[in-house]
């Protein structure tokens, strides 16, 4: 923290999701759709779990790795690492051979 373009994507993150909240847009609130309001704590953990860890952590790391080895390498780390791990992890979680 303490860096302004860092600073900046986080503001920006948080009204976005705001945004997409607010009442009278077009998705509406998300717990306002009928499947939604009836759904469990198990699905709202879920959900609470994929928004932070796979955005906010995912955003913080991001830039904090282009601020420490710089934007080159990360994309290149990006684009070669995202594919494997995601089926890895695909296969770990999803228990399929």
């Amino acid at each position: 923290m303490g860096d302004a373009r860092f600073d900046a994507a986080h503001f920006r993150i948080l009204f976005r999701c705001g945004g997409d909240c607010a009442p009278g847009r077009s998705g509406s609130l998300p717990w306002s759709d009928p499947a939604m309001a009836s759904a469990s704590l198990s699905v709202w953990s879920a959900l609470a779990y994929l928004a932070f860890f796979g955005t906010v952590l995912g955003f913080i790391w991001y830039y904090q790795g282009i601020k420490a080895i710089g934007a080159t390498k990360v994309g290149g780390l990006n684009i070669n690492f995202v594919p494997v791990s995601a089926i890895i992890f695909g296969s770990v979680i999803s228990m399929s051979p």
